[in-house]
């Protein structure tokens, strides 16, 4: 921004010198604090103990982030561990990388790596690589929502021991976020697998997410997550969800 007032801002845009109106302006970050000022970051942990059947429930949620002007990327990594008198224990493990660049008219390129590793649904693995086309259909200092279409090529190892499967899907995602809201923040995201290669085939993953921030960086988070596939392997379940609680701290 080389000038501005109660009206409108002039910004340098790579050469190119424009006016933009300030009702269009929905955030301001200093260039000069360089790449640290753009990196976000979370960890939150929840345990649960019953004396019924002795149950322990132990998760952990994290995350890593940058946005930035043309850019952004995000990392998770999110475990469950729950053990219980003559159950056998459910493991859970997912996670994923995901990186979009921002095009003119709030269009977007996505590209994730997602894995998956789940003791319900006998998963020993599932990774799946996407690439797509999004768009904001909005977009402002308050809350977001956006949508992309795509493929996703998919590798799953089963404990059923089917060997290695491959498979071609298309995705069509939403990802909503309402994030300066008070003390609260809610992040949905909805993604749906129709199959390809395997006809007839249909995965969806669902994540939601309810944030009460506290004083000092810290925060509450209740969430869930539900995995649904129409075809699984022999034994398996169609549908695995986890409703988590947890105490978390954010930079």
């Amino acid at each position: 921004i080389t000038e501005g007032d109660s009206t409108g801002f002039t910004i340098n845009d790579d050469g190119a010198v424009r006016r933009v109106a300030a009702n269009d302006i929905v955030y301001l970050n200093s260039l000069d604090q360089g790449f640290w000022s753009k990196i976000y970051a979370n960890v939150d942990v929840g345990f649960n103990l019953t004396k019924a059947k002795n149950l322990r429930q132990f998760t952990v949620n994290s995350g890593i982030g940058y946005n930035g002007e043309k850019w952004a990327w995000k990392a998770t990594y999110n475990t469950l561990n729950a053990t219980q008198d003559s159950v056998s224990p459910t493991l859970r493990t997912d996670g994923g990388y995901t990186i979009n660049r921002f095009l003119a008219h709030d269009m977007f390129l996505t590209s994730s790596i997602n894995f998956l590793s789940n003791t319900e649904q006998l998963l020993n693995l599932r990774s799946n690589l996407t690439m797509g086309l999004g768009y904001y259909f909005v977009h402002s200092n308050k809350w977001y929502w956006n949508a992309a279409v795509g493929l996703s090529g998919v590798n799953e190892d089963y404990t059923s021991g089917e060997g290695n499967l491959e498979s071609l899907e298309a995705f069509i995602s939403t990802e909503l976020n309402l994030f300066d809201f008070g003390d609260l923040s809610f992040f949905t995201k909805i993604v749906a697998y129709p199959g390809i290669s395997e006809a007839g085939r249909f995965r969806s993953d669902i994540n939601m997410d309810l944030i009460y921030d506290l004083p000092l960086d810290f925060y509450i988070k209740s969430g869930v997550t539900i995995n649904y596939d129409n075809q699984p392997t022999v034994g398996a379940s169609e549908v695995d969800y986890v409703f988590n609680t947890g105490f978390g701290w954010e930079w």
